[in-house]
């Protein structure tokens, strides 16, 4: 329950910032880990 609870704050709080942006277009106040998985590519190679 205490659980179900954070996770709606937590959607609240996302929901009312939403539109706030940088100066490039990208969200100010985001998620994180709720994007798939993405491959990272450096000098030593693949990720």
């Amino acid at each position: 329950m205490l659980a179900t609870a954070l996770e709606a704050e937590a959607n609240a709080y996302i929901a009312e910032l939403a539109s706030q942006c940088d100066d490039m277009g990208r969200r100010l106040v985001v998620r994180n880990g709720y994007h798939q998985p993405r491959k990272a590519i450096t000098a030593a190679g693949n990720g």
